[in-house]
């Protein structure tokens, strides 16, 4: 269908070439508009459709002139010498300026659409694939669990672990500048601990408070990173917001370090 539509709209807007006829908008805005009775209305639809207003059709029966020669002194016409008249000099002219109006129209609406639409991917690809790479997780969404301070431990020395929490870790296992990503078992929203190059630990709910999409830790710009429109979190801020559009940090997950095993677990 869309293959009928442009090839009627070139039609009806170009006109059919190297024929002598006018095109059907050229028709419709004579037959329709009359500058002397519309004189407001007329110029701005002939700017638009691209019509001069001087393109009035001259009748092809009436638009030429015979040369006359002296045929043996007796002034006699010669058949076939036949020339365009001035009148219909002007209405060629006026009919070629119109078409060529109309296309530099059409073809500046056409670039100025695709330039917008460029730029809308361009700004949309760019947030939904922020500068850096995106490190392990485990994608996940959810709600945003009710906010509670989190428990921050170093180099694997912390408070005792507490009845019914999650293990997400051996402090061994996790290195500086990295994460790991567990499962909050209390509402089953994907969680993400963060090891801090200061080897403290950190653990907040990977759900983006923009959108709901889990985001990931960026190691290169230490950044907690939504994949779906940009947002960054930083972890060490307690995951305050170091880019939009999301407005809320993320909500913190407390964690506990057992001393002894170093294990890392979550509080349920």
């Amino acid at each position: 269908d869309i293959v009928f539509v442009f090839s009627w709209l070139t039609l009806l807007l170009a006109g059919p070439q190297n024929t002598g006829l006018p095109s059907l908008d050229v028709l419709f805005v004579q037959r329709m508009l009359s500058p002397r009775e519309r004189k407001l209305l007329a110029p701005v639809i002939s700017f638009f459709l691209g019509v001069s207003e001087e393109a009035q059709p001259v009748p092809l029966e009436t638009g030429y002139t015979q040369n006359t020669q002296s045929n043996q002194g007796k002034g006699r016409p010669v058949p076939g010498n036949r020339r365009p008249t001035q009148q219909q000099s002007r209405y060629a002219m006026a009919q070629q300026q119109a078409r060529s109006s109309r296309r530099n129209f059409l073809l500046g609406a056409l670039t100025g659409g695709a330039g917008i639409l460029a730029l809308t991917w361009l700004w949309n690809a760019l947030h939904i694939f922020p500068a850096g790479g995106v490190q392990s997780g485990e994608n996940g969404g959810g709600a945003s669990p009710a906010a509670t301070p989190t428990s921050n431990a170093s180099n694997g020395n912390g408070a005792t672990p507490a009845a019914g929490t999650t293990p997400i870790a051996q402090v061994s296992s996790v290195q500086n500048n990295s994460s790991v990503s567990f499962t909050i078992a209390s509402n089953g929203d994907p969680g993400i601990l963060v090891r801090l190059n200061d080897g403290k630990f950190v653990a907040y709910d990977a759900t983006c408070t923009h959108a709901g999409c889990p985001v990931d830790y960026d190691s290169g710009s230490q950044m907690l990173v939504c994949p779906c429109h940009g947002a960054a979190f930083d972890p060490a801020k307690a995951a305050a917001v170091a880019q939009g559009p999301a407005s809320t940090p993320l909500t913190s997950v407390p964690i506990h370090i057992d001393k002894a095993t170093g294990a890392i677990t979550a509080s349920q």
